[in-house]
């Protein structure tokens, strides 16, 4: 059962815009960990900050869900594809994804795109 969580998005920086493929790889590897959560996680809050720097762009989603194992993900042949894209999303833009998880402490994942001048 999905459960209800209290969803803050906060922006920092100067927004500018970005590609094409960007905007849609960061949508998605956001729209991906907002679900994972809702799903798997049982969160009361989610945070989401979408942070402008000069030379990148960072996107972080926290929740304060049950949290897992973050040094044993799921294998793709389980099912769950959702870490899967994310990172593939990310190295598709030349990106870093970071994912922070200790069961009963939520989860951060964050995705660091570095942008073309």
């Amino acid at each position: 059962p999905v459960t209800a969580a209290r969803i803050e998005v906060a922006v920092r920086g100067e927004p500018r815009e970005l590609a094409a493929p960007v905007q849609n790889h960061l949508l998605r590897v956001a729209l991906e960990a907002v679900t994972n959560a809702l799903k798997h996680a049982a969160p009361t809050r989610i945070d989401i900050e979408l942070a402008y720097e000069p030379d990148q762009i960072i996107l972080t989603i926290r929740d304060d869900g049950r949290g897992f194992d973050d040094q044993r993900l799921p294998l793709p042949s389980s099912g769950h594809f959702g870490l899967f894209g994310m990172r593939e999303r990310a190295d598709k833009l030349q990106g870093a994804l970071t994912i922070q998880s200790t069961p009963g402490h939520g989860t951060q994942i964050q995705l660091t795109v570095p942008l073309a001048e």
